[in-house]
């Protein structure tokens, strides 16, 4: 069984399995400046667990497309939820023929460890980004804890590991992204970068963790 037969599978109970605190939720997106009118692009959107929430942030102006590789997470997403400003694709984000430097915000929530090549995975979603646009790597979890969710639940993902944020930060720096806000605790795990202009020198810009801890439920 591969990636996207796993999460196939799961589809239909992914979210009685995966029950989501709004205030934790929130309270992640809240670290990550999401404006109205904002362009967002969901990566690994799932069945849809982000939508709700950044629809609300991004306003009427806004739009969102939300991407997973899964198409049966994808038909669940549709199920809950039909926006004008909303679009879905059940496809590889990487291969999906998306259009480059449209997007204000890339989120990925609860994906990164299934990239097969991280460091590659951040080089190509930079070409999706606006120059100042925003990627968010998060998780409503720590690390420790997704990290061993994955290696229990199935050969398929069993070796899809979320690297501690000094690495992945390493990655975005390598990428082109000036690093804004990198959490790293058993509850939160958090690393914002804006694209950098091309010809720009590095800068390193990160926010001081505040000490709030985020808890979730799901990898």
């Amino acid at each position: 069984m591969n990636r996207r037969d796993f999460f196939n599978s799961m589809a239909g109970t992914w979210d009685e399995r995966c029950r989501h605190d709004h205030d934790r939720i929130n309270g992640m997106l809240d670290l990550l400046g999401i404006r109205k009118g904002d362009f967002v692009l969901d990566v690994g959107t799932g069945t849809g667990v982000l939508i709700p929430f950044l629809l609300e942030r991004i306003g009427e102006k806004g739009s969102i497309i939300a991407i997973d590789l899964a198409e049966e997470m994808i038909e669940i997403a549709q199920k809950k939820f039909c926006n004008d400003n909303l679009f879905f694709i059940a496809d590889n984000v990487f291969t999906a023929g998306l259009p480059e430097e449209v997007f204000d915000l890339i989120i990925c929530y609860s994906v990164f460890p299934h990239f097969d090549d991280q460091p590659v995975a951040v080089k190509l979603l930079a070409n999706y980004l606006k120059t100042d646009g925003t990627i968010a790597i998060c998780h409503s979890q720590g690390r420790d804890e997704i990290n061993r969710k994955h290696e229990s639940v199935s050969p398929a993902v069993a070796h899809d590991h979320l690297p501690p944020a000094l690495v992945v930060e390493e990655y975005l720096h390598a990428a082109g992204y000036d690093i804004e806000t990198l959490i790293d605790t058993k509850s939160l795990y958090v690393l914002t970068g804006r694209k950098r202009h091309p010809g720009c020198e590095i800068t390193e810009t990160v926010k001081p963790h505040t000490g709030r801890e985020i808890a979730g439920s799901c990898a």
